[in-house]
């Protein structure tokens, strides 16, 4: 590991912490959640800032060493990817969660919500008529895959980008590993960067230890998934894009599609490695 690496993963991991605390103080003494969620959107720029910070704050880098540029940008593959995070991913989750929770009744799935009778009674009340209807899911999940493509392509790849310029441009380029040992390193580092916010409830509520765990083992498994985009796209832009759509659509699968009871299991949880895992399959065996 270069000198390099060592003061970025200081400097990140720091930011991390400090923000994590920042989120902390905030939600016990002003309740304010607003607030927080800020904390949460200005952590997702602390990646780029400590890669700046390590290169001393040479902009040309971005574009020559970490590929964020559209001169050679493989657009098929873009598009590929793009229908492969914004419907197939979130599709098996769907699948899965019925599986193990619906039809094997594993209540820590959860279920996924076929009747509107099942949504939340608060939710329900604030529904225009026309999303109001017998079977949610047939309304719901296109309108995620249109709202999490467009979300992706915007504003969520903006924030996005912000942690993509660190894990597949910086770190990519300076972990001299080998394919398999860097993603598992990569992800490693990227789950344990979430840690700080995962302890003040963050996407796992108050399952602290088993929620940092599977933020790991999930960060791992989408780092080969974007490695890969990466690689056949040909531009940082790819994986920034599909990262901010994988985080667009899990707010919606979450309470509207999929009625959450454990969220280490659900859609940011055991249920997303499982998709994510069988993407990877597909994607060797069938979707060369």
């Amino acid at each position: 590991m270069t000198k390099k690496v060592v003061y970025f993963l200081l400097i990140a991991y720091s930011f991390s912490v400090l923000i994590g605390f920042v989120a902390r103080y905030l939600k016990t003494e002003s309740n304010n959640p607003n607030a927080v969620l800020i904390c949460y959107a200005v952590l997702m720029f602390t990646p780029l800032l400590s890669v700046l910070i390590v290169d001393r704050f040479d902009f040309r880098k971005i574009f020559t060493e970490y590929q964020f540029n559209l001169n050679s940008i493989n657009f098929k593959s873009l598009l590929k990817y793009i229908v492969l995070t914004a419907f197939i991913l979130p599709f098996l989750i769907v699948l899965l969660v019925y599986f193990f929770g619906n039809h094997l009744e594993i209540e820590n799935f959860g279920s996924v919500i076929l009747s509107s009778s099942e949504l939340p009674v608060e939710l329900k009340k604030t529904l225009p008529s026309f999303l109001d209807v017998k079977y949610p899911i047939l309304v719901w999940f296109p309108m995620m895959v249109i709202s999490s493509i467009l979300a992706g392509v915007t504003i969520n790849m903006v924030f996005a980008f912000g942690e993509e310029v660190a894990w597949r441009g910086f770190l990519n380029k300076h972990l001299k590993l080998k394919y398999f040992t860097k993603n598992i390193v990569i992800g490693t580092i990227w789950g344990a960067w979430h840690i700080p916010i995962i302890l003040n409830g963050h996407n796992f509520g108050e399952h602290y230890l088993s929620g940092s765990l599977i933020m790991i083992v999930l960060c791992i498994s989408i780092s080969f998934f974007l490695a890969d985009s990466l690689k056949q796209s040909n531009t940082l832009i790819t994986p920034a894009v599909l990262h901010g759509i994988i985080n667009a659509s899990a707010m919606t699968l979450s309470g509207l599609i999929i009625k959450i009871e454990n969220p280490v299991y659900g859609p940011f949880g055991v249920a997303f490695v499982l998709a994510i895992l069988t993407i990877l399959l597909l994607q060797k065996f069938i979707l060369k």
